[in-house]
């Protein structure tokens, strides 16, 4: 996560980001959530597919973690928290997927934009950083 926040930080001292404009925060959530999102997707997917060496003293076991929760070895036991269904549904209330936009109608404008100036969604950070050059005047 530090990269993305040096970045950020870059972006504004070089004057192209400022984080008092909240039309501009509004705008790099745009450009750049489904990056952030790619990125930490491709994290899990590394994180949980690696191997971890077993350890002298460790309480658990090694072994790569999407094996070990799914195909438990012999004698391990579930450490989990029971949680009753009503408990569980109330959370579940409670939680939502976050807004690229705060707002529908600037998400409309943005997307109103990205279409005007026939540019995609973008796939990487330097795509994303162009795109948001692109569109930011407009804020």
């Amino acid at each position: 996560m530090q990269w993305w926040m040096d970045l950020f930080e870059d972006m504004m001292f070089c004057g192209m980001l400022d984080t008092s404009n909240v039309n501009h925060v509004e705008c790099i959530r745009y450009c750049f959530m489904d990056v952030i999102q790619d990125e930490l997707n491709n994290f899990l997917l590394f994180w949980n597919s690696h191997r971890i060496r077993h350890s002298a003293g460790a309480g658990c076991p090694g072994g790569v973690p999407d094996q070990l929760y799914f195909l438990p070895p012999d004698g391990a036991h579930d450490c989990g928290i029971v949680v009753s269904p009503a408990t569980a549904t109330s959370f579940s209330v409670h939680v939502a997927q976050p807004k690229v936009c705060v707002s529908d109608d600037f998400r409309e404008y943005l997307d109103y934009l990205t279409n005007f100036y026939g540019l995609g969604m973008p796939a990487v950070w330097q795509d994303a950083v162009s795109l948001f050059m692109k569109l930011s005047p407009h804020m």
